[in-house]
């Protein structure tokens, strides 16, 4: 099989929207009328004035366009060009705002053109009649094939179209569509090529903010190269990283080493741009003291964490039915069928099952409503729910039951599903038509926010069943003199030894300790929390095979999310990681790097050393040590983030590296 893309720009984008047509789309599209009147106002009735040096020219009244830099404009802009993708076979039409693209597959890349031939004359004859023109220099073509003969652009077939051919670059062998770089074999190694470029020209700038002495502090330059250069050098990962090697038995390469050795050079230079350390520190002290991840870790995170997205996307959108045809077939035939499959059975959420205009009730609301904290402290709402319970009958139902969600659940998700299985249990027992109305209390705040509210997270169906439940309370059947009712929630403060919470929690843990269903599916936030929990224990699996020696003898085990060091500045962090890593001013270090210039001894008459600020007995009188063995208290000193502001203030109290034991020796007065 070959396919062929062809990818167009519409020229004018915005400006080339007629309102009176827009109008027209949005009543054929089925919009509300009022939303229709908004939409016309806004874009009707427009002007435009110049200012240029202060000066304001007349003002100019604009009869076509949408206003640029409005967040509505996008949305309008794609209603409006909607019936393009509509065109001949709309599963083989993609776009995004003003880029649109065509695809064809076929047995032979002749047929391919014929198809996207007549695919671009349909779009010219509907741009034709709507006012739209696409931009002539910006048509692309790029063909995607195993046979040999197809690989040169000189000799494959082209795209035509009333005076338009579109042939395949000669000079540039791939294509560009929405910032990914696709070449013919789709190695994408032109697109990390090119991104890795950008990003390391950034990360050399940023590095040259600061050095071990002064400069930026290290925690603002590590949030500037989180934000400028890694998310450049990852830019589409999701498209183009596939592991590096097939899952199975086998262990096929994707020979992505190339891939991995630009993007390390990257991260390793954005990490010297954030860490005041010399040349010559190891590449897993430059990792984990910056807290950027290997790329293939950090890689397989962003790849992961967008399969797990998956699960949140819309019931129209094309990768979620396409990732519900794989499911149901099994096949693991493409990169992303592996990615899918790969991951746990868990709940789809609908995003769209309440719209973010529909009428919510505010939080502050519903906090009242539950009886939340709302400032109190937990002695204070323990004895107002105390108060609150003895106002319920006593002879209300009590139920005693526990049972075992699986493993794929959070806390939140097994305390939604507990409130949905008591309800269903009490609806359906015998004495529920004596009872007016039906009480809800669980500990955990968040759910009993959300038990009687839309949503659209964790949980979904549950939710909506107890919504379908409530309003069944009312209509049960009930004796004539009984009062109709209601579910209501309440929040009860746990860990303040009140009965029935009690009660509860025992039953939750005897549950917890029971056989799972089997099979069950897992929830959605256990899925994110999965694909988070990979990347971490990977980060960790990898620092614990590279750890330096000296790591392991201060007993620094673990690589934080973000270590509390780099709140020092670069002075004082230059020290600590100097202290723990031996690169630094040290006898040792100068005579195993010829340093002939260096000054080896401290004012003290020993040798420099990484722990000699602890040792020299001048440091001793000028201030005094934290006390303990020495041994546990440069563990702590040096391995932790809090040790490591103490040594920080320590030695500003004694002035070690700048009279003790300067870098050079003080000039005598």
């Amino acid at each position: 099989m070959t396919a062929s893309l062809l990818t167009l720009d519409i020229k004018g984008a915005f400006d080339s929207v007629l309102p009176g047509r827009l109008i027209h789309r949005l009543r054929e599209q089925g919009w509300p009328t009022n939303l229709v009147l908004w939409i016309a106002s806004f874009t009707t009735g427009r002007s435009v004035q110049i200012r240029l040096d202060g000066e304001i020219g007349p003002s100019t009244n604009i009869t076509c366009g949408l206003p640029q830099g409005s967040p509505v404009s996008g949305i309008l802009f794609m209603l409006y060009i909607a019936p393009l993708f509509r065109l001949g076979n709309p599963r083989n039409r993609f776009g995004y705002a003003d880029d649109a693209a065509n695809l064809a597959i076929s047995t032979s890349l002749a047929t391919n053109c014929e198809a996207l031939s007549d695919s671009l004359q349909e779009a010219l004859n509907w741009g034709a009649a709507e006012g739209i023109t696409f931009a002539p220099d910006k048509y692309e073509l790029l063909h995607f094939s195993q046979h040999k003969a197809d690989q040169d652009p000189t000799r494959t077939p082209s795209v035509k179209a009333r005076s338009i051919t579109i042939s395949e670059n000669t000079k540039r062998l791939y294509l560009q569509w929405l910032g990914i770089l696709f070449d013919k074999k789709l190695t994408f190694k032109w697109h990390v090529r090119e991104t890795a470029s950008k990003a390391l020209t950034m990360a050399n700038a940023l590095r040259s903010l600061g050095n071990t002495v002064q400069g930026v502090k290290p925690d603002l330059l590590q949030q500037a190269v989180s934000a400028c250069v890694l998310h450049k050098a990852y830019y589409g990962a999701e498209t183009w990283w596939p592991g590096r090697t097939r899952p199975g038995p086998s262990q096929i390469s994707n020979r992505v080493g190339e891939h991995l050795e630009k993007l390390t050079k990257v991260i390793l230079t954005g990490a010297r741009a954030v860490l005041p350390v010399f040349r010559t520190t190891l590449k897993p002290v430059l990792y984990r003291e910056s807290r950027f991840s290997p790329p293939e870790i950090e890689l397989d995170r962003i790849a992961l964490l967008a399969t797990v997205r998956l699960r949140r996307l819309d019931p129209y959108h094309p990768l979620r039915r396409r990732a519900e045809q794989i499911a149901s077939n099994g096949q693991q035939i493409s990169r992303f069928a592996r990615r899918t499959l790969a991951l746990p059975n868990s709940e789809q959420i609908n995003p769209l099952q309440y719209a973010p205009w529909h009428p919510r009730e505010p939080r502050g609301n519903a906090q009242a409503r539950i009886g939340a904290p709302m400032g109190r402290t937990k002695e204070q709402a323990a004895a107002n729910f105390m108060a609150f319970q003895r106002t319920i009958p006593s002879s209300d139902i009590f139920l005693r039951s526990s049972l075992s969600y699986g493993h794929g659940k959070e806390v939140f998700n097994a305390e939604a599903e507990a409130a949905l299985a008591g309800a269903q249990a009490a609806i359906a027992y015998p004495t529920a038509q004596f009872a007016t109305n039906l009480w809800i209390c669980l500990d955990n705040l968040e759910v009993a926010i959300r038990l009687l509210s839309p949503s659209t997270g964790s949980s979904q169906e549950i939710f909506e069943s107890f919504h379908t439940l409530a309003a069944a309370w009312p209509l049960r059947k009930r004796l004539p003199h009984t009062k109709s009712g209601s579910i209501q929630i309440r929040w009860v403060p746990g860990h303040v030894k009140i009965p029935e919470n009690e009660a509860a929690d025992l039953a939750a843990k005897e549950g917890a300790a029971s056989i799972p269903p089997a099979p069950h599916k897992s929830s959605y936030a256990s899925l994110k929390r999965y694909a988070k929990t990979q990347s971490l224990s990977a980060a960790q699996s990898q620092w614990e095979k590279v750890a330096p020696q000296s790591y392991q003898d201060l007993e620094i085990t673990t690589s934080p999310k973000r270590p509390g060091e780099l709140q020092l500045n670069r002075l004082d962090l230059g020290h600590v990681i100097a202290a723990r890593t031996g690169h630094g001013d040290f006898a040792d270090y100068h005579e195993r790097f010829n340093h002939d210039d260096a000054y080896l001894l401290c004012r003290c008459g020993a040798r420099k050393a990484p722990l000699h600020f602890f040792f020299c007995h001048i440091a001793k009188r000028r201030a005094p040590r934290p006390p303990g063995p020495p041994s546990e208290v440069i563990s702590f000193l040096l391995g932790t983030a809090k040790g490591a502001q103490k040594l920080a203030t320590w030695l500003a109290e004694t002035h070690f590296f700048e009279d003790i034991c300067p870098r050079q020796p003080l000039l005598s007065t």
